[in-house]
């Protein structure tokens, strides 16, 4: 008598239940020694699978994503990451070939995300140089022993170009030796002060000569370095008031300017 299905799937299950040890052994030295074929196989359905099916197995990729966001992105960085260091040799031909490939579209996409994202890279740079300080020491020695004749080039350059922060520099500079005491004066204070005295000397009145930044209070005599102590007058008057007072250096002028008019 012939013996049913149910009949048949218990008997399987039956000897299964058996021997399962003995079959998952089979199993597993089968795919052990036909490996590659099984991993074809397997591609080959799954290419004809994905064919037949593209749209729902699309639907279904980004419906997973999108519950498992965090999960998958864990997933795929820790795999490229894994992947990244097997593969090194590779990964570093490679990107030396693309970069020497796409040298000008790169270019353009740095300047592009620079632009975009200034602030936060400034914010890194600077965390980056408050955290590592003799690392950027060391770096800046070693760049400027090894390009010494372009740094010296690069600032001659950058002197020529911003005369007013070379002298800005040299004030603070000189302010600092003495010990004074101020917020400081930079470049657009001293930009403020010639538009408020409308470009010319406070003490002689001329328009026609460079201005200077002056400390109406010498920092010698106590002044401090601040732009509440500082006014602009052209370079001849500054040399003339050296350290002086300012109610010296005006009573010397008055004289100086009724001796010349005898």
């Amino acid at each position: 008598m012939a013996m049913t299905s149910d009949e048949k799937k218990a008997r399987r299950k039956e000897y299964y239940q058996k021997n399962r040890d003995k079959i998952l052994a089979r199993v597993a030295k089968y795919r052990k020694e036909h490996k590659d074929e099984l991993r074809e196989k397997s591609l080959v359905r799954s290419r004809i699978y994905y064919s037949e099916h593209r749209d729902e197995c699309n639907a279904r990729s980004r419906k997973w994503q999108k519950d498992h966001g965090d999960e998958t992105a864990l997933r795929r960085s820790t795999y490229m990451k894994q992947w990244k260091e097997n593969n090194a040799d590779h990964v570093k031909e490679y990107m030396e070939k693309y970069r020497a490939d796409n040298e000008e579209s790169l270019r353009d996409w740095r300047k592009k995300y620079n632009c975009l994202n200034f602030d936060e890279i400034s914010r890194r740079a600077k965390m980056y140089r408050e955290n590592n300080p003799d690392k950027m020491t060391a770096r800046n020695v070693n760049y400027r022993k090894n390009n010494y004749e372009s740094e010296i080039d690069r600032i001659r350059k950058y002197h020529h170009e911003h005369p007013e922060k070379l002298r800005c520099h040299a004030n603070k500079r000189r302010a600092t030796k003495l010990g004074a005491s101020g917020r400081g004066i930079s470049d657009t204070d001293e930009a403020v002060l010639k538009d408020e005295y409308a470009h010319m000397c406070v003490y002689c009145g001329r328009k026609d000569v460079s201005l200077t930044v002056d400390h109406i209070v010498p920092l010698s005599r106590g002044g401090d370095h601040d732009i509440e102590n500082a006014t602009v007058c052209c370079k001849s008057c500054n040399s003339k008031k050296k350290n002086n007072s300012l109610l010296r250096f005006m009573y010397r002028k008055h004289v100086e300017e009724t001796q010349n008019d005898r």
